[in-house]
């Protein structure tokens, strides 16, 4: 008897101990619009699109809604309230885009809103409550909302209803709100790539050991101060535990040059310099040239094979020595890499499409004959990572030898669920994406 006590016991202190320590699941849904008939805003869609790389760099699944119409932030949040439901763990809502409150409510705006006057709102728009309601629902540990949605309201002109910014909005036990600015203030778009508020915010969540409350101080100092106090972020909190974005353990790999870079960097200039003919230089690296069904656990293993770096999965990689030689050829100038024996376009197609669109793209620049030839083609995942540099330069992990900044580009790899594989270059990884998500494309041959 005693015996049976004593493992009983062990048992019950076992499984406590598991359930304290086991990470709690993170899942986030992210929405940004911009493209609205009436006030369309310059930087929703790129702080959507940053802060979901930022989200999945620190471990949540993350859900994408880009210029969303109602329809679709509704079903978003329906499948994010089922993905809670399963996981239980840290939920969290992120919006850029415009808001607005009507007699106290606020309402997130698609943007195929078709708002004359005030009574349209409620019809026309997803009302925030709708999603902290869905979050309270599901059950989950811990939830963040988060809206830089703050904007001052293209909509209104006179209506007596409407108020300046949002409502303030009471949280929920074990949730917090965090408002771009204050209850019944604006926020700006911002003058760069981010807005204001979602700047400072990626910022601060990739800062090791910060509670979720020091990082929203620091972007409540940092915005207040750039916008000299004309915007001062806000939080609504009932939190009752602790929350970190990024713990020490598994800090992210910091943007310092390492010692291998600088010497890569370095013989990319003295093979400019010396016009080294790409012909007298031997391939030292044969990739993978046919698209594939790859799983997680396949990308890692030749992430480990060839040395890529990724931030995510393989901080200790070197990344490719590459010898780059910028070519003309009939009349438009390529990159060709001697290390993998690949020529890659300068650029890249000049704005940003769907799956079906780039695989279009890579038709017409075929018949067209690009460059002289007519065998383009997306990358793999390997022949992407092969230009996936440790060292940041102008913000990208991409050599400075191409055109233009590239995020992130389509490859010719996907799941055995249908998600395509892509390299992000701003943020040093690569992830699925749906064939639907609008990336850019860059031919290699």
């Amino acid at each position: 008897m005693r015996r049976t006590f004593i493992i009983s016991l062990f048992l019950f202190f076992y499984l406590i101990t598991s359930a304290q320590s086991k990470p709690r699941l993170r899942t986030a849904l992210v929405i940004g619009n911009s493209t609205y008939q009436a006030g369309p805003l310059d930087n929703p869609v790129n702080d959507a699109n940053d802060m979901a790389a930022k989200l999945k760099e620190l471990g949540f699944e993350v859900i994408l809604k880009l210029n969303a119409s109602k329809r679709e932030m509704k079903d978003a949040v329906r499948l994010f309230d089922t993905k809670l439901r399963n996981k239980r763990g840290v939920g969290l809502f992120y919006y850029a885009g415009h808001g607005m409150q009507i007699k106290g409510a606020n309402y997130l705006i698609p943007v195929d809103a078709n708002i004359k006057e005030s009574y349209d709102v409620a019809d026309e728009s997803l009302e925030a409550s709708y999603v902290l309601d869905a979050m309270e629902a599901s059950g989950n540990e811990l939830s963040i909302v988060i809206l830089d949605a703050c904007r001052d309201n293209p909509f209104a002109r006179s209506w007596r209803s409407s108020k300046r910014g949002l409502a303030k909005m009471n949280a929920a036990t074990g949730s917090i709100i965090a408002y771009a600015t204050a209850p019944g203030n604006t926020a700006a778009d911002g003058i760069g790539r981010n807005g204001l508020y979602t700047k400072y915010l990626l910022k601060n969540m990739s800062k090791p050991d910060l509670s979720i409350e020091e990082v929203f101080k620091n972007v409540r100092i940092s915005v207040t101060k750039e916008s000299n106090k004309l915007q001062t972020p806000w939080e609504e909190s009932s939190l009752m535990g602790s929350f970190q974005f990024l713990k020490p353990s598994t800090s992210l790999m910091t943007n310092k040059p390492s010692a291998t870079v600088t010497t890569k960097s370095s013989k990319v200039k003295k093979l400019k310099k010396n016009s080294i003919s790409s012909h007298q230089e031997a391939v030292s690296l044969n990739l993978r040239t046919n698209g594939m069904m790859l799983s997680s656990s396949d990308v890692k293993a030749s992430l480990v094979k060839h040395g890529f770096y990724d931030k995510r999965w393989n901080l200790n990689g070197k990344g490719v020595d590459n010898r780059y030689e910028a070519q003309v050829k009939n009349n438009v100038i390529v990159i060709y890499d001697a290390t993998t024996g690949l020529t890659w376009q300068k650029g890249g197609a000049p704005t940003a499409m769907t799956l079906e669109k780039a695989q279009q793209y890579v038709k017409d620049m075929n018949v067209k004959k690009l460059a002289g030839f007519d065998n383009w083609r997306l990358p793999t995942v390997d022949e992407a990572l092969s230009l996936m540099e440790k060292e940041v330069q102008n913000e990208f992990h991409i050599s400075p030898e191409f055109e233009y900044k590239i995020n992130f580009i389509w490859t010719a790899d996907r799941s055995k669920e249908g998600r395509i594989w892509m390299a992000y270059f701003y943020h040093g990884f690569v992830d699925l994406e749906h064939h639907k998500f609008n990336a850019r494309v860059k031919l290699v041959r």
